[in-house]
């Protein structure tokens, strides 16, 4: 039965986790023809446009199924597949072998014809919008031009490998259509934009052997000279635009590097040397690697062994032997996985690649300074380079899952991993110290050396050779065309070769990285007077307590404060324009004049801005709704997405951090709930003591003051605790926490200083407070603040709440510092100082 037909077949479905998944059963799974399945998942009024066999990647995950792109949206569905000529959906235990996914035996070393008494009767479907495509890129998987990467507006992103190239570029030329890269901001939108050209013309051309270059490729290989000087990402970070963090992701990805594929995950430095010491020196080069040389390389003595060897295999001179300095890779599907063995869902990865157990204690990764001098000065099979968690990510050094990892030869329990001591047994203090060295003067003015080691013109030839920078002939890219090889047992092999040894990356720069000149950027706050200035806004009198304080920009470009009352404020779609929400009743709102009545069972308590034109709703018993508010035909409606399930309590805050698609949610009893809003799904309870919460916008750091104690503890986003201070005494209370708001320009540059939260008090005063890290301990710093010119008859009213924001410029320009105030009789103040 064609796909477009009607079908007569019972099928039932149930929904699980989440809106965009579910999972369908059949109930004869005897029937081979699986049309029903697909019609029956769509969405209401989508239509098929195409439908392309693929598989889906995760780590060493991979899932075999079919693409489906709808008028509205794409699907991935697992376990079926596609045969065009018969235009039928099959159960995939019903297809022959040789039209199955051969990667999935290659890689996992399992049979990927499981019986279908063992397979459980289900299909896996992720469904993605087709307005919410960022981007799509060309990219390689397991050395060949089969991959494409897919980005949403939430920043996750899916890794689909393709049988071959045709049906990847079938894909490509479909889902191309439909990007939308407007609503980023303007820098990352046009870096987005040049990944997607030059990725896609890299993925044209790596993978072709120089020998057998054709005119056309040729032409595209010698047009990449210019990419250094052309591309933008790489100009933004000359210019001190971009940090050194966030240039070296876009390198990466440019290099068709995936943090969906542990077989070409991203590249990162080992940048710092000293792991001995009670203190770091990041102002003494000593301190630091040597980024002109790859990790084999950082031993003279070690050095010379491989050059040695490079030499020696030269003197056979054995066309078939191609001699290389290394025998094993600086970044593998081992590696990363050994790296994040304690976080699922690399544990399964591991796991996979052990045969099942962790094997010996000794050989886990569980020393920075161990495995440093292993892939630095001691060990000739050991060359590793490092991850990006290493820059952001302290839970990966934790076993917080508690795994049994086993005991070393000295008898000790492994667990989480042995910090330096200049770390002082604390994770975030070493995450912290490694990020300060990257965005280091050393290190910023060097790195162009590594990148030409790892993504530039020393990755291969004569330049590599001189730089002892040669790997075995199978990881670099056009080296083999696993397609040409007819032998499954040989194929295997060579496939089992690239995966587990490791792959180069795509070669971007084809001549010599420009360097950065560093330039120092900070937002420090030191003690500041501010001064009181007229409001602009007219309308800045609401006549009851502000609780929302909305910035817009007039015609010049000034900033002007508007306040708003609880439910009566106008927030700005692009897409849709201006929205108006008003509050109408205890559980209806009124949004541009239409009134959505009970959308809530009990009285509505937070209402809060979501991405795009998405809101949340929170209500007294404890109840969160996500809410899409769109546009169909010539109505507006009102949809439920999905139910934040887990306060039993009234609902009185909820905070955003949009670009990691996370909330923090508060109820009155004071529980404290994170949530992955990719899945919405709750993470993590911080606290059971709150009364207010705040997060950083530029770390991530939580902010909570308790009761009834009044302290200000400051976390990580994952619930790891800093510290904290006492705010309040028993001649004032705590009446709001609002975290510092900086806005860059240009945005993504590295902020050494960045967590600071502002605490109003009931007598209308106001204290900053600064994390910060003291030698090897964390702590609170207070930092004084004066307001000049203040009405001393707003006494009679009450604060209600509070924004302080950062307006960063370059580094030769002043930045300005602005305070808003609102208060309980509906007017604002607003303050002003120059730093």
């Amino acid at each position: 039965m064609p796909i477009d037909e009607q079908t007569d077949s019972i099928i039932s479905y149930d929904w699980i986790s989440d809106s965009k998944s579910l999972k369908i059963e059949a109930s004869k799974p005897d029937l081979p023809n699986e049309n029903a399945r697909v019609l029956c998942i769509l969405e209401d009024g989508d239509t098929i446009n195409q439908i392309i066999n693929c598989s889906l990647v995760l780590g060493l995950n991979i899932t075999e199924g079919i693409l489906v792109v709808g008028k509205k949206k794409i699907y991935f569905i697992s376990d079926l597949h596609y045969d065009p000529l018969k235009r039928e959906v099959l159960n995939i235990d019903l297809v022959p072998k040789e039209s199955r996914d051969i990667n999935i035996e290659l890689i996992t070393g399992q049979d990927n014809k499981t019986s279908i008494e063992l397979r459980s009767n289900t299909n896996i479907i992720n469904s993605w919008p087709l307005k919410d495509i960022i981007y799509i890129i060309k990219k390689p998987f397991l050395l060949r031009d089969v991959g494409l990467e897919v980005m949403l507006t939430n920043r996750s992103s899916y890794f689909l490998s393709f049988a071959d190239k045709k049906f990847r570029n079938a894909a490509h030329q479909v889902l191309s259509n439909y990007t939308n890269i407007t609503s980023l901001d303007p820098i990352l939108a046009k870096v987005l934009q040049q990944l997607t050209e030059y990725g896609n013309q890299i993925g044209s051309w790596n993978g072709i052997t120089k020998a057998n270059l054709s005119t056309k490729f040729s032409s595209i290989l010698t047009s990449k000279v210019f990419l250094a000087d052309d591309f933008d990402a790489t100009n933004l970070w000359k210019l001190n635009k971009l940090s050194n963090f966030y240039y070296l992701m876009i390198v990466n990805s440019l290099a068709g590097r995936s943090i969906n594929d542990v077989t070409q995950y991203p590249i990162f430095p080992w940048v710092i040397a000293d792991y001995t010491s009670d203190t770091l020196d990041l102002n003494d080069p000593k301190t630091y690697r040597d980024l002109s040389k790859p990790m084999g390389a950082q031993s003279e003595k070690r050095m010379i062994q491989f050059m040695e060897r490079y030499e020696a295999m030269k003197s056979l001179n054995n066309e078939n032997v191609k001699p290389f300095h290394y025998g094993t890779h600086y970044s593998s599907a081992m590696i990363v996985s050994s790296y994040l063995v304690r976080l699922k869902p690399f544990t399964d990865s591991f796991l996979l690649l052990q045969g099942g157990q962790f094997g010996h204690a000794d050989r886990l990764f569980n020393s920075i300074e161990r495995t440093w001098s292993s892939a630095a000065i001691e060990n000739t099979t050991d060359v590793r380079e490092l991850i990006p968690e290493f820059y952001f990510l302290p839970e990966f050094l934790l076993n917080i899952n508690d795994y049994n990892l086993g005991v070393d030869q000295n008898g000790n329990h492994v667990t989480d991993v042995i910090l330096p001591p200049w770390a002082n047994n604390d994770p975030k203090i070493f995450i912290k110290k490694n990020r300060e060295a990257l965005e280091s003067k050393y290190v910023t003015e060097h790195l162009n050396e590594w990148i030409d080691l790892i993504f530039g013109y020393k990755q291969r030839g004569e330049n590599a050779v001189k730089a002892c920078n040669v790997f075995n002939k199978l990881s670099y890219p056009g080296a083999v065309n696993l397609d040409n090889i007819d032998d499954e047992n040989e194929r295997r092999t060579v496939t089992s070769i690239i995966h587990n040894f490791g792959q180069i990356p795509l070669q971007v720069f084809q001549s010599a990285h420009p360097s950065r000149k560093y330039e120092k950027r900070c937002a420090i706050i030191k003690p500041q007077i501010f001064e009181k200035f007229e409001l602009i806004d007219t309308k800045n009198h609401t006549f009851e307590k502000v609780q929302y304080i909305k910035g817009v920009q007039d015609v010049t470009g000034k900033h002007i404060w508007q306040g708003y009352k609880f439910l009566d404020v106008t927030l700005i779609e692009p897409e849709i324009g201006s929205i108006r929400i008003r509050l109408v009743s205890d559980t209806g709102l009124e949004i541009n004049g239409t009134i959505f009545k009970n959308i809530h069972n009990c009285p509505i308590t937070v209402v809060r801005k979501w991405k795009e034109n998405m809101l949340l709703t929170g209500d007294s018993d404890g109840l969160i709704k996500v809410w899409e508010y769109k546009k169909e035909k010539d109505t507006f409606i009102l949809n439920e997405l999905s139910l934040l399930t887990c306060h039993l309590n009234k609902i009185i805050q909820i905070e955003t951090f949009l670009e990691n698609n996370i909330l923090i949610t508060l109820d009155s009893v004071g529980y404290v709930y994170s949530w992955d809003m990719t899945r919405y799904q709750v993470i993590n309870c911080f606290a059971e003591d709150g009364k207010f919460i705040s997060i950083s916008q530029q770390s991530e750091t939580v902010g909570i003051i308790t009761f009834p104690n009044n302290l200000l503890k400051l976390f990580t986003f994952n619930g790891s605790k800093y510290c904290e201070t006492g705010v309040a005494d028993e001649k004032k209370r705590v009446v709001t926490l609002q975290s510092l708001e900086i806005i860059q320009s240009p945005r993504h540059q590295y902020l050494q200083d960045v967590d600071y939260f502002v605490v109003g008090y009931s007598d209308c005063s106001i204290s900053v407070y600064q994390l910060s890290l003291d030698g090897t301990n964390w702590e609170i710093k207070t930092i004084p603040i004066l307001l000049h010119g203040v009405d001393t008859s707003k006494a009679v009213s009450v604060l209600s709440c509070i924004r302080m924001i950062l307006f960063q410029q370059d580094c030769d320009k002043s930045s300005n510092l602005q305070l808003v105030l609102g208060y309980h009789n509906g007017t604002l103040e607003t303050y002003s100082s120059t730093i």
